[in-house]
C-alpha cells in the first residue's frame, strides 16, 4: 500500500511531494491517511488542542481571545 506511483508530472516536482508529506507528518501523520493511523494522545495537533482548551478554561472568566494559525491546508 502507500502512495502510488508518481506521474510523469510528478516526477518533475517530487521534492515538493516530499517536502509536503514532511510538513503533514510533522503535525499529524492523519494527514497522509487518517485510516491507517488513528488518534494518538502524544501527536502534536493533540497537544496543541488540549493547551488552546486550558487557555480557554484557565481565562474564560475574563474572556480573553486567543488566535491559533496553521500554514496547512485540510482538503
Amino acid at each position: 500500500m502507500g502512495r502510488p506511483k508518481l506521474s510523469k508530472s510528478e516526477e518533475k516536482a517530487k521534492m515538493h511531494i516530499v517536502m509536503d508529506y514532511a510538513r503533514k507528518i510533522s503535525l499529524d501523520i492523519r494527514l497522509i491517511d487518517p485510516v491507517k493511523y488513528g488518534d494518538n494522545i502524544d501527536n502534536k495537533a493533540s497537544h496543541v488542542a488540549k493547551m488552546v482548551a486550558d487557555y480557554y478554561r484557565n481565562f474564560n472568566e475574563h474572556k480573553a481571545t486567543q488566535f491559533v494559525f496553521s500554514d496547512l491546508e485540510y482538503l
